[in-house]
């Protein structure tokens, strides 16, 4: 009986380890996925803000660089080229490039004005590295 009881103590020690280990685990996994995911949001307005910026006042090939405060996102944008689209808006093509955690993802694509200075993005082209 004695035996038996150290058994379904050690038993029971290792299940509530287990599920302990197990559930802080979780938890910091979803701390970091919230973090992630913070941080996404921060790099997408400091690129929004730079895009924004460029499209409108930079010449082509000339970038600007940009980052995002607490994310550790950085990157550049560069205006490539301006025309008119067949329906008479201005349209930019331009390139991007987000840094973050030391994995570039770069990107292309074209952005027509629209009323009141916005800019829209109409075809987009991502590729890592």
């Amino acid at each position: 009986p004695a035996l038996a009881w150290a058994a379904a103590a050690a038993i029971a020690a290792l299940v509530v380890g287990a599920t302990g280990g197990y559930f802080g685990a979780s938890h910091r996994i979803e701390l970091r996925l919230a973090a992630l995911e913070q941080g996404q949001a921060a790099d997408r307005a400091a690129l929004a803000a730079a895009m924004s910026l460029a499209l409108e006042e930079k010449v082509s090939g000339t970038s600007i660089e940009w980052t995002a405060p607490g994310s550790g996102g950085r990157g550049r944008v560069t205006p490539v080229r301006t025309f008119k689209s067949a329906g008479g808006q201005w349209c930019r093509e331009y390139a991007t490039v987000l840094d973050r955690e030391g994995q570039a993802v770069r990107e292309s694509g074209i952005a027509c004005r629209h009323e009141r200075g916005v800019w829209r993005t109409r075809l987009e082209i991502a590729r890592e590295g």
